[in-house]
């Protein structure tokens, strides 16, 4: 591609070998995929193929022969043969942009008979190849390689259209992206669409930047000092195959992966956003055109059934009349049918699938009940997309690999256990360890063993840990990352520095919150703060204040039914929902999410937890709530009035109900009885002077 000799040197020739092997490897991958992958066969598939073959045939080549300029015959015969299929493949670039400007664009007919596809791709290639060996059959072959020769300007036959094709394809490119984008947004302009086109339409671009801009930078080797620039150009292009690979790598995952979202794409999470439009006949047309696209591209035909499950919204005259347009025939089904008439339904339609609106979804996917903070414990909603989002900011926030192997012996009853640490295992692949119960004493042996890399914990089970002697394994293990939430700072440095841990990803929220805080710096708090923080003073559910920096403040996070990220699921008792929110807070007709508990954020942004509302207390790792206690013992005692209530602890951090809190837990009154648990025993005890002087000074464990 240079305009004049360059003085190959050792480094330039180790590059371009070493980089043509490992494109031949990666090219072969991509053709035996191409070839004998039935589910994606098809035109497109079609085009990979050969556009593969070519480049994999001219590296061959080139590798083989490029410098074998004797016979003088044979080196034309390299010539021309590189001459043509580096044309090839750039002819098959060319077919892409325009079969994706076909699928783009037009609804019937998008696909191209092979037969003119093999006509194209090797037919132009072959007539630029006959035409310059006639006019200028001496310039195949130099005294150098077996390449174009410089002289007489025979290397434009190559350079020509090559930049022809790349412009070409640009001009697709644009129109094809445009009305892709019109497409996008004709439906429903907050859900993405089309997902295969758009990966076609990415792949196609990369492909081009790939194949076509890497050779076009050899035009820039002007000067016969660009030595710099000679390396970039031939380590780009020795390595071709093995980009084209990587792209083509990511094309397939996305539509060889079965969609995880089994409702249609154009389904509207908004049935009332499209009351305001006003569409034309063009608008409608053009919607049903991208309808019926859509519908062939799931493997539809001509006389499929495809059920609609919507309430009424323009949207579905869009859907039966272009599934009509491709001889699709919709079956309209009730939306106020549920269960056994829903399901008759559709079964008796014969429908192939089922297109139905977000607004028909019961999205929950299971229930976590809360600790009962302000009464008994209340079902939290959890839907597929909180699971997600939780388990993938950790993934993404505190460094996990997918190599990781993490030790879970927190409850699965619990978000956290369930959430962030199995979630990692289903979304991202990690190996998880589940573990009964929490055992202090096996805890290192077991990451030992497992050869776990990381671990989640809550703040209880770090106390824990360092109350226990020294065991050998806790030297010898491989855990780099911890995470989890309620790390006192008190605990926390000495936790890393007796137990090595590399990182500490804190994290604070609930089940059910919106306002979730992490902390991805490793400072000793809960978070560092890098988005607004609302921290309010609450007096009733409908006056607030804005705390300063320092000064304990209420979190609340404001809700957006339309944001993912600020929406609130609630509870499954809608009177429960009422408690937890409060309204008119920012302006007036918003709401906010209370989340009860207390924080205070200092001058630089970072926030610490201070307490939570509500009558609780600490009990191994749970919020234990009093109300529940009470109504327990109430049962038991036969008492009309029981009062539960914490008091201060060493190595808790709960405190509840002033004046009984004051005097504390230290035997005063002979009248008044106080019980100690005593696990070990499993029995009550009477709290004597001596059992008070071994809690207090932590010889009795609690």
């Amino acid at each position: 591609m240079a305009l004049y000799p360059i003085k190959h040197t050792f480094g330039l020739q180790m590059v371009t070998k070493i980089g043509l092997t490992i494109s031949l490897l990666c090219l072969i991958l991509c053709i035996l995929t191409f070839k004998f992958c039935r589910s994606i066969q098809g035109t497109r598939t079609t085009i990979h193929l050969h556009l593969c073959i070519c480049l994999f045939v001219a590296d061959l080549v080139f590798l083989a022969g490029i410098s074998q300029t004797k016979p003088v015959g044979g080196c034309r015969f390299v010539a021309a043969m590189l001459h043509y299929f580096f044309l090839g493949v750039f002819t098959w670039m060319l077919l892409e942009g325009v079969q994706l400007y076909r699928m783009v664009v037009l609804v019937f007919n998008a696909n191209i008979r092979p037969l003119y596809l093999y006509l194209t791709g090797y037919g132009i290639p072959l007539g630029i190849v006959i035409i310059s060996a006639i006019i200028r059959p001496y310039g195949y072959g130099t005294d150098q390689h077996c390449w174009l020769s410089l002289n007489d300007g025979l290397i434009w036959s190559f350079f020509g259209p090559v930049c022809l094709i790349i412009f070409l394809n640009v001009f697709f490119f644009i129109v094809t992206v445009w009305k892709l984008a019109q497409k996008f947004t004709s439906l429903n302009p907050d859900l993405s669409k089309l997902h295969k086109i758009k990966a076609f339409t990415v792949t196609a671009i990369a492909q081009m930047c790939i194949l076509g801009l890497m050779w076009v930078f050899g035009a820039f080797l002007f000067q016969k000092d660009s030595l710099v620039v000679a390396y970039i150009f031939t380590l780009l292009n020795s390595l071709q195959g093995a980009l084209v690979r990587d792209e083509y790598t990511h094309f397939l995952s996305c539509i060889c992966t079965p969609p995880k979202k089994r409702y249609s794409d154009f389904s509207s999470t908004n049935p009332s956003s499209t009351q305001s439009q006003v569409w034309s006949f063009r608008e409608l047309q053009e919607r049903c055109h991208t309808v019926a696209h859509w519908a062939l591209a799931q493997g539809w035909a001509e006389g499929d059934v495809v059920a609609l499950y919507m309430e009424s919204q323009p949207l579905v005259v869009v859907l039966w009349l272009g599934l009509a347009m491709v001889g699709i025939e919709a079956a309209l089904i009730n939306y106020n049918l549920r269960q056994k008439s829903l399901l008759h339904c559709v079964s008796v339609s014969g429908a192939r699938a089922m297109v139905f609106g977000t607004e028909m979804r019961e999205d929950r996917l299971f229930y976590i009940y809360t600790s009962g903070t302000t009464g008994m414990p209340k079902a939290a909603v959890v839907v597929h997309s909180r699971y997600f989002r939780i388990a993938s900011f950790g993934f993404h926030s505190f460094g996990f690999r997918h190599d990781d192997i993490l030790y879970n012996c927190l409850p699965l009853y619990h978000s956290a256990g369930t959430i962030m640490g199995v979630g990692q295992c289903l979304l991202f692949g990690l190996t998880v360890v589940v573990r009964r119960k929490f055992s202090g004493s096996r805890f290192w042996d077991d990451c030992v063993k497992h050869n776990c890399t990381a671990l989640i914990y809550i703040g209880e089970i770090c106390r824990y840990l360092l109350a226990q002697p020294f065991h050998p394994s806790e030297a010898h293990h491989r855990v780099r990352v911890a995470i989890g939430n309620g790390l006192r700072p008190a605990v926390w440095e000495e936790f890393v520095r007796r137990f090595r841990i590399q990182r500490i990803g804190e994290f604070y929220g609930a089940t059910e919150c919106n306002c979730s805080l992490i902390n991805i710096d490793g400072k000793v708090c809960i978070v560092l703060n890098d988005y607004k923080l609302v921290f309010f003073k609450l007096s009733c559910a409908s006056c607030a204040c804005l705390t300063c920096p320092g000064e304990p403040g209420m979190l609340v996070g404001r809700i957006n039914h339309t944001d993912p990220l600020r929406r609130f699921d609630g509870y499954v008792d809608k009177d429960s929902n009422n408690k937890k929110i409060a309204r008119n807070v920012f302006k007036m007709g918003d709401s906010v999410y209370v989340s009860g508990d207390m924080l205070v954020m200092d001058e630089y942004g970072y926030i610490y937890f201070r307490d939570r509302s509500g009558d609780t207390f600490r009990w191994r790792g749970e919020n234990v709530s009093t109300t529940e206690v009470e109504g327990t013992l109430s049962g038991l005692l036969g008492h009309t009035d029981v009062a539960v209530y914490g008091v201060s602890v060493p190595g808790t951090f709960k405190i509840q109900k002033t004046r009984l809190q004051r005097e504390g837990y230290k035997p005063q009154d002979s009248s008044e009885e106080i019980y100690f648990l005593n696990s070990r025993a499993g029995r009550y005890e009477a709290v004597t002077d001596e059992l008070y002087s071994a809690i207090t000074e932590g010889r009795a464990c609690l």
